[in-house]
Formats: structure tokens, sequence, C-alpha cells
């Protein structure tokens, strides 16, 4: 069998014309031999009818058996090509124009006689040959009335089947050459011009087999160049097969930029995180050994030294936290349990929670609008972490003197919350990437360690995953606003 879908539908194509075309023969032979039988009887229809009106059975004087016989076989001299019979009623064998001893058969069955003798006869009829008992030829019939002689009917064979004559040679000879010449030329030009369709139809499958290699053979990395361009709609199943191919490249070829920019993205975040955990780390044990290496430090000294590794641990602590907590998001690992609930309230316990941290850092805070809010829906867990998260990271940014405010505005179907400093702020190019995992402003900016740039990113996350989204309008040395919104019950 070939291996390819031409050669397969090749030899489908020539099997099936070869079968077909010994159907054909037969077929278109038997329609011959059906259509010379319809032409025999349709030309030698009246003939036995006008033997009987020509009354040629009273020319042998007395009308007995023999002159039957002598008259019958008169007609087969005028007609050698004809048997003649004569038939009574029931079809018996009078007389005829052959010796008794050629007839099989001494009966003749008269009900194709009466068919065709009827006035709505449709041609051919065949009737039953005394010379043979199986097997049945065209014939012309009448009716006659001799007086003295029991013969209804006269019964004319007008061709037998005879396959030594000259007639019946001639006449198969030309009948097989004629189909099968018509067959083989109709079926040579049936497998040319199939052969240039199915080259035509599966020319682009050939070509689309040799991107697809290429492509492969490429490492999945350099497009294909040759690709059939089939507008949508258009082309059969193969264009729109290359079609969907060529989408599929398109689309693979940004998902490997993305598996590449993800990669470059999970080499910086190992880079900083190993950065990050280095740094409070390396203080935390420059401390611990300046601890155990000076045991004569004063009281105070000690307290300064544990106060500070302290702080190191906390930082770590910090980090650490945060880093499970986005993985943990992005996972999908994160219980999300929406439920109504007074964010008026929740905002003042965050208030309340950093007003210790604003009163030693000189930073006013303040939290506006919030008590006529309605109830919203949303995980109250989440939505304190991720105001948690924007309050730290305001803190960072803002120096003794600045404000943070905690604002809210109510729309027609949600709760906007906007956290705003008036601290150094950043510019826009930045404002693009600061929910990317570890990315920062300049370092310089912060006051405090233990922050890793995970903090918008995670509140990014808790707002999407409430259907919202971070809105971020900063300006440098004015501060930055960062707001989401909640959905209201």
């Amino acid at each position: 069998m070939p291996k390819t879908l031409f050669g397969r539908l090749l030899a489908i194509v020539l099997a099936f014309c070869m079968l077909m075309t010994s159907i054909c023969i037969v077929l278109m032979r038997t329609w011959h031999s059906n259509y010379h039988a319809e032409a025999d009887q349709m030309a030698g229809r009246d003939v036995a009818q006008r033997i009987v009106e020509a009354n040629l059975f009273f020319n042998e004087g007395l009308l007995d058996v023999n002159n039957y016989h002598r008259a019958v076989a008169n007609l087969a001299a005028i007609n050698p090509t004809v048997d003649s019979y004569l038939l009574d009623e029931q079809g018996q064998i009078l007389a005829s124009s052959l010796p008794g001893e050629r007839l099989t058969r001494r009966f003749v069955d008269v009900t194709p006689i009466e068919e065709f003798l009827g006035s709505d006869v449709s041609l051919p009829i065949f009737g039953d040959d005394p010379q043979r008992l199986a097997g049945e030829e065209v014939f012309s019939a009448a009716t006659i009335i001799i007086p003295g002689c029991p013969a209804s009917y006269l019964y004319l064979i007008l061709h037998r089947s005879d396959e030594g004559s000259a007639l019946a040679a001639i006449r198969r000879s030309y009948t097989i050459n004629e189909t099968v010449g018509v067959l083989l030329l109709s079926a040579i030009l049936a497998v040319l011009a199939t052969v240039v369709l199915m080259r035509v139809l599966t020319r682009n499958l050939g070509h689309l087999e040799e991107a697809m290699v290429a492509f492969r053979e490429s490492g999945f990395t350099t497009p294909p160049v040759r690709l059939a361009s089939v507008r949508p709609g258009w082309g059969d199943e193969i264009d729109r097969l290359t079609r969907m191919f060529s989408e599929l490249v398109a689309k693979m070829q940004v998902r490997m930029q993305d598996l590449r920019h993800s990669d470059e993205i999970r080499r910086e975040i190992l880079a900083n995180v190993s950065h990050d955990l280095r740094t409070p780390l390396a203080a935390l044990s420059l401390h611990l050994e300046t601890l155990a290496l000076k045991p004569d430090l004063s009281a105070e000294e000690r307290g300064q030294y544990l106060l500070t590794s302290l702080r190191q641990c906390q930082g770590l602590s910090t980090l650490v936290e945060q880093l499970l907590e986005a993985a943990r998001l992005d996972a999908g690992q994160v219980p999300f349990e929406p439920e109504p609930f007074n964010i008026g309230e929740l905002l003042h316990d965050v208030e309340q929670k950093f007003r210790l941290n604003a009163e030693k850092s000189g930073v006013e805070l303040r939290v506006d609008g919030i008590e006529t809010l309605p109830m919203v829906r949303g995980d109250i867990g989440l939505i304190e972490r991720a105001l948690d998260n924007l309050l730290d990271n305001a803190f960072q940014y803002t120096k003794s003197g600045d404000k943070i405010s905690i604002s809210t505005e109510q729309l027609d179907t949600a709760v906007r919350v906007a956290v705003a400093d008036t601290g150094t702020g950043f510019s826009a190019p930045d404002s693009e990437h600061v929910t990317d995992r570890f990315f920062r402003v300049d370092r310089s900016r912060g006051q405090g360690s233990g922050h890793a740039g995970l903090g918008l990113a995670i509140v990014n996350s808790i707002a999407r995953l409430h259907g919202s989204q971070l809105d971020i309008d900063s300006v440098p040395e004015h501060g930055t606003t960062v707001s989401f919104e909640l959905p209201i019950l």
C-alpha cells in the first residue's frame, strides 16, 4: 500500500475504475442484447400477420398435416433466419419449418403470444424457443383461422442464439469492441482527470507537511515560510487546516516568547530573593557574631545589637510570608470566601492598627468618608491584607511631615477604596511595572528592609479575585494613589 495520501487515493481510484469498468461492460452487453432484440422484434412485428393475410397456406390443395408442414417449410425457404410454427390454443406445435428431431419441446407458452397480440405492448417480449429447453427469443405471432385445421397461432422465431452463425459472431464482436472501446477510453480519461484533480487537491497538503516538518526541525522556533494564505470562510478543509496551523504557530511563537520572558523573570526573582534574603541574614549573622565574640559589651550595646537582630528577623519573616502568600495566590490555593461586610468598620480597624506607626514616623494618617457606606461583598481577610500592604508600602515611601489618607467613593454598583500618600512617588514608566513581582522603584527612596517588591503584586492578585484591578496614579515627588473597587451587596 502506498505511503502517501496521493498514492493511496490513486490506488483506490484505479481499483474503483477497474471494478466499475467491469460492471459497465456486463451492463452494456446486456443493454446491447436487449437493444438488438427490441430492434429485431420491432422490425419483424408484422411479419406473421402479413403471412396470414397473404393466404400462403391455401396453395397446397387439400388441407392435411403434410400440407401444413410444406407450407411452413416454404416460409422457412423464403426467410431462412426465421423459424415458423403452427400452434393450437394450448401452444402445442402442430407443424414447424424444422425437422422434428431438432425440436426439444412440443409445447410453447402462449402467455407471451397473447401479450404480444395485445393492444398496448412494451417491447421486447421473449417467448419459448422450441429448439431449447432453456432460454427465450424474440418472436412475431399472428392469429390464424384455417378451416379444418386446429391451428390458432402462427409463431415465428425471428432469430436464434446460434453461437456459430456469422451474424451472431459479427454482432457479438461489434458489441464487445464497441463497449470495451468506449469504456476503456472513458476510464483512461477519468483516471487522468482524477490524477490531475487529486494532485491539485493534495498539493497544499504536501506544502503543509513540508512546513510542519521544517517547523519541527527548527526546534519549533522558526515559523514556516511557505504557508497558504486563505481568507476566513474561503478554501477547502486543507486550506482551513493550513490557516489553523498558521494560527497555531503564531500562538506558539507568542507562548515561547512568554516562556522566555517568564524564564527571565524567574531568574530575576531568584536573584532578588537571594539578595533580599542575603542582606538581612548577613546583618543578623554579623550582629550575632559580635555578641558572641565580645562578651564585654555594655548592657546598652548588647541591647542595641539584640534589637537590630530582632528587626532583621522580623524583616526575614515578612519577606518569607510575602513569598509564600504570592505563591499561594498564583497557584489558586488561597481560600476565597466572599461575604457581606461593613467596609467602613474594616477601614477604621486598619487605621487604628497603623496609628502607632504613623505617630512614630511623624506621618499624618486619616480616614475619610466611611460613615455612610453600604455593605460590600468580599473576602474580609484578603481585603484587610491588601489594605495592610498598601499602607505598609505608603509608609515606606513617605517621610516625616507627609500625609497618608484612606478614602472611599460610592459608585453605582461598587465602592472605590483608595490609599493616597504625599511621598516620593514614581515616574510613568515605573507605573507599568509596580505590580510585577520584585519590582521596586529607586531603592534609595525606601526607608527599611524586608520589602522585596511583593506588596503591590499581592494586592493586585487580591483585587483580581474580587473582579477588580488596581488603579495607580503617581507623580514624582508629589505622591501616589492606589485604588480598587468592591461590589455593593
